[in-house]
C-alpha cells in the first residue's frame, strides 16, 4: 500500500478514507452523522497541541469525506414532493372554483324562489282586496248565494283563485338557439325587459307597467315568463306584438299558446233527417 505523505494529493473519497484509516481515524463511508464527525475532529485535535503537516493532511481528508457526504445526501422532502405539492395546489384551486360556482348557483335559485313567493303573496292579497271591495260596493237588499260565498272567503280558496290569475300572467316561449338556451333565468328576465324598452323607444304602444317578473326553464326546453299582470300577458300574446317581441328577443323562438284537451262523449257522426227519432 502506498502511503500518503504531506504532499499527497487526495484524488477521491476512497483515498481520503484510506488516509484516515492509516492514521487511526475510521469514518464510515455511508451513514455518517454529526456525532461521528465531531468525534473524529475531537480525536484529531487531541493528537498534538499544534497543527503539523501530518495533521493538515488528516484535516484535508476529513474535509474530503464531509464534502462527499454532503453531495450524496438525499433530497429534502420539499424537493421530492414538489410535483405532488403542485398537483395538490391545482386540485385545491379547482375545488375553490367549483365552490364559488355552487355558491353563485345557490344564490340564484334562492333569489328566484324568493321572487316567486313574493309575487304569489302579492297576487293573493290583491285577489282578497278585489273580492272584498266588490262585495262592499254591491250589497243587495237580500244577498245572493254567490255574494254570500265571496264574503270571508277561506284562504285556501283565495289561493286557488290566485293561482288561476297567476296562470293568466304567464307566456311560454321556446327557442332552438343555443345562445338563448344557455342564458340563466336572471339573464332571460333582463333580456326580455330590455326588449320591452326597445319597443317603447321605437314608438310601439305598450302597457304602462308592463314588466317581466320571473322566468323558469321547463323540462321541455321552453321558458315560462311571468309578467306583472294578465293584461300585459294578453297584450304580448297578440300576433303582431309577439312578432315584434321575438324579432328583438330571438328570431328562432316562438310562442306556445295554452291549450286544453277535451273529451266529448257520444258525439253523433251521422244524421238521418228522415227519421223522427233523430230530430
Amino acid at each position: 500500500m502506498n502511503t500518503l505523505g504531506p504532499t499527497s494529493v487526495l484524488k477521491n473519497v476512497a483515498d481520503a478514507h484510506a488516509s484516515l484509516c492509516r492514521f487511526g481515524l475510521k469514518i464510515p463511508e455511508s451513514g455518517i452523522s454529526l456525532q461521528m464527525a465531531s468525534s473524529a475532529l475531537l480525536e484529531f485535535t487531541t493528537l498534538a497541541p499544534s497543527l503539523t503537516v501530518l495533521q493538515i493532511e488528516i484535516l484535508c481528508a476529513i474535509v474530503c469525506v464531509f464534502d462527499h457526504t454532503i453531495e450524496i445526501q438525499p433530497q429534502g422532502p420539499q424537493t421530492l414532493l414538489g410535483d405532488q405539492l403542485l398537483r395538490l395546489d391545482d386540485i385545491i384551486k379547482q375545488q375553490e372554483t367549483q365552490a364559488i360556482i355552487l355558491t353563485n348557483l345557490t344564490s340564484e335559485i334562492k333569489d328566484s324562489i324568493d321572487m316567486s313567493t313574493e309575487n304569489l303573496d302579492r297576487i293573493v292579497e290583491k285577489v282578497n282586496t278585489t273580492i272584498q271591495d266588490t262585495s262592499a260596493q254591491s250589497e243587495p237588499s237580500r244577498p245572493t248565494y254567490a255574494a254570500t260565498t265571496k264574503i270571508n272567503i277561506p284562504r285556501i280558496h283565495a289561493g286557488v283563485l290566485a293561482k288561476s290569475e297567476a296562470a293568466n300572467q304567464l307566456v311560454i316561449i321556446k327557442s332552438s338557439s343555443p345562445s338563448t338556451q344557455e342564458l340563466s333565468e336572471k339573464e332571460l328576465i333582463a333580456k326580455a325587459n330590455m326588449v320591452i324598452s326597445l319597443l317603447k323607444d321605437s314608438g310601439t304602444e305598450t302597457p304602462d307597467d308592463i314588466l317581466f317578473l320571473s322566468a323558469r326553464k321547463l323540462r321541455s326546453g321552453a321558458i315560462s315568463f311571468e309578467l306583472d299582470s294578465a293584461e300585459s300577458a294578453n297584450w304580448l300574446k297578440g300576433y303582431s306584438r309577439r312578432q315584434e317581441f321575438l324579432s328583438n328577443f330571438d328570431v328562432n323562438a316562438f310562442f306556445i299558446d295554452k291549450t286544453y284537451h277535451l273529451v266529448a262523449e257520444f258525439v253523433p257522426i251521422s244524421l238521418t233527417t228522415t227519421e223522427i227519432l233523430t230530430l
